[in-house]
């Protein structure tokens, strides 16, 4: 914050008079930049809104109230008001403080739905990546992504089932380090498939069938990456 000018004095009656005009027409920008200063410490870091949105992750514009602290980079939670357990968790983008309008970039969700009541308030982002827990115990379900390989590169960072519809003989690669899998589901076709060096179940490659999809599961072990043919589906 810019400091107030000198403050006026009777002590000084030959400047009190411009001490006194330029200490008033201070006050007001004082009195915006300690307004931000409060909101940015937490003190108008929450908030509601009447926008009607589906739980999702992705970018998501909300119009939320006027005057608020919320800056690019600050984490929220937007709960939906009615039940609060669902709601959606990411990073402000954007914040207008005269217009309200807010976009977050949502990373996390629980719930789902669309609606059209919703609080707003700081957020923490739990990151479970590259953490080590022992004995870990999650209540409740675990959703996997599902990746439509459009390549030919297996990488478990894009998912831990990837889907692929062959349109052509393909050689797949692989990026899996020791202790990743992918379950890999193909569409099946006559074309030739060319696999990664592999120690496949059951000593060789599957041929794979001709109609409906066949179910691949890949894990490496240490340096060796291993295959296993679980099937066709229809």
């Amino acid at each position: 914050m810019n400091p107030l000018p000198i403050a006026p004095s009777t002590l000084r009656p030959e400047t009190f008079a411009s001490e006194m005009d330029a200490f008033l027409e201070a006050l007001p920008i004082f009195q915006e930049e300690l307004d931000a200063a409060g909101s940015v410490a937490g003190l108008g870091l929450t908030g509601t809104s009447t926008t009607s949105l589906t739980v999702a992750t992705g970018a998501k514009s909300l119009t939320t109230n006027t005057g608020k602290g919320f800056i690019a980079g600050q984490i929220v939670t937007v709960a939906y008001t009615t039940t609060p357990t669902t709601r959606m968790i990411g990073t402000v983008t954007s914040y207008n403080i005269g217009t309200g309008a807010l976009n977050v970039n949502v990373t996390s969700v629980t719930g789902s739905g669309t609606y059209a009541a919703w609080s707003i308030s700081q957020g923490t982002l739990v990151s479970f990546d590259g953490q080590t827990y022992t004995n870990l115990r999650l209540a409740g379900k675990i959703t996997e992504t599902v990746y439509a390989l459009t390549g030919t590169g297996i990488n478990p960072a894009n998912g831990s089932i990837q889907t692929k519809t062959l349109s052509g003989n393909t050689t797949f690669t692989e990026s899996l380090a020791s202790g990743n899998s992918v379950v890999l589901l193909l569409t099946a076709s006559t074309y030739t498939v060319t696999w990664p060096t592999m120690t496949w179940a059951w000593g060789a490659a599957p041929t794979l069938p001709t109609s409906g999809a066949a179910a691949i599961v890949i894990f490496k072990v240490g340096t060796t990456l291993y295959g296993i043919y679980a099937g066709s589906l229809a």
